[in-house]
């Protein structure tokens, strides 16, 4: 059960000063930090928290990344031990004669499959990056691979759906992934009941159906879609929910909204992100004013500029220099993180594929050092 918000601060204000002096405010969740910030100050009078400065908050960026890559690693070697586990007691511990539980048995462990190939690749450290772009581009696919890679212990990538990136198939996965393990648990429960070998089939049929619907649906999962009426709300929930490490994500999470309210739903976004991303390749009139809405709530250390570009030399080249710093005014260009990706992947070797996304992840890590609280 959960510590509800007021029963955190009346614990807190109930401890002994030396007890909670033990407590470590970095290891507090998101929304636990204002409530010991609270009690800090009550017993302190005049104590204010300060962000650590960049260097202090990189390194703790990196050392919670090391700790999320150990956690994964540990949970994949634990959950393919326990499925093998279970796929040798089907072979040889069940009767070959009993198909029943066989075909049951074997159904359990395909959703428990499912349940660590998809669920467990969504990684959850609190940080949200807002990806924008010029719309209805078809060239997105390039960097939307490298930045699903990239964002893994870095942050959520969000971004907004046009007809060039209409799903995230990443995201579609994992919602599946989360059905499969209460799937497992209804069908134990069932299990326990007697059964006859014709109403066993009619469950695996009915559970395999359910889980094909939902692959054939898929599409319809990989997106969240928005309404004028609630569009405001439910983008800061998202927020929250990212911040606090509630719900599993993964790949890009792509907000579906209607032309009428798309720039509100930006504005927020942008103003809620702790990183964003403009892909500046070809500066239309929707980038420069995202450019310039993102220049308005946030400082330059926390925008990364994207470009497509084979060729070196990877600087920006001065004609979409010229339109970018007419957008931010006065600040030096050279205070924006830049990162140059490649128009195709195909037929490029997997080791340099990587190199891009390690690259940007670095980026990306620096980025989020520069972020407040």
């Amino acid at each position: 059960m959960k510590t509800r918000h007021s029963e955190l601060a009346d614990k807190y204000s109930r401890m002994a000063a030396e007890e909670f002096e033990l407590i470590k405010r970095g290891d507090l969740a998101e929304w636990a930090k204002p409530f010991y910030d609270i009690e800090k100050a009550r017993r302190l009078p005049g104590w204010r928290y300060e962000e650590p400065p960049p260097a202090e908050k990189l390194h703790d960026v990196r050392l919670m990344q090391k700790r999320l890559e150990r956690k994964q690693k540990l949970s994949m070697v634990a959950w393919g031990a326990l499925l093998l586990c279970g796929y040798a007691f089907v072979l040889f511990a069940v009767p070959s004669n009993r198909n029943d539980i066989r075909g049951f048995m074997g159904l359990l462990l395909m959703l428990l499959t499912l349940n660590m190939a998809f669920s467990r690749t969504a990684i959850k450290t609190g940080y949200a990056i807002v990806w924008l772009r010029r719309f209805h581009r078809q060239q997105h696919r390039s960097f939307q691979k490298i930045l699903e890679q990239a964002c893994m212990f870095v942050g959520i990538p969000i971004t907004v759906q046009d007809s060039s990136f209409r799903y995230s198939m990443t995201m579609a996965n994992i919602k599946i992934g989360n059905l499969a393990l209460p799937a497992v648990i209804v069908l134990v429960l069932l299990g326990l009941v007697p059964m006859t070998p014709v109403a066993v089939d009619l469950l695996m049929i009915i559970t395999y159906l359910i889980f094909l619907m939902l692959i054939i649906s898929s599409r319809k999962l990989g997106y969240t879609r928005l309404y004028q009426s609630t569009a405001e709300g439910r983008t800061l929930q998202l927020f929250t929910d990212v911040r606090a490490h509630k719900g599993s994500r993964g790949g890009v999470v792509i907000l579906k909204c209607e032309d009428s309210f798309w720039r509100d739903v930006v504005s927020l976004a942008i103003q809620r992100a702790d990183v964003v991303i403009v892909d500046v390749t070809e500066p239309s009139e929707n980038v420069i004013w995202e450019l310039h809405t993102a220049v308005g709530v946030k400082s330059p250390e926390r925008i990364l500029l994207a470009y497509e570009k084979d060729q070196e030399p990877f600087d920006l080249p001065p004609t979409i220099s010229a339109k970018l710093q007419a957008a931010i005014g006065d600040i030096p260009l050279n205070r924006f993180a830049l990162f140059t990706y490649p128009k195709k992947r195909r037929g490029v070797p997997w080791n340099i594929q990587s190199s891009w996304s390690s690259n940007l992840r670095e980026i990306l890590t620096k980025c989020v050092s520069h972020s407040s609280a």
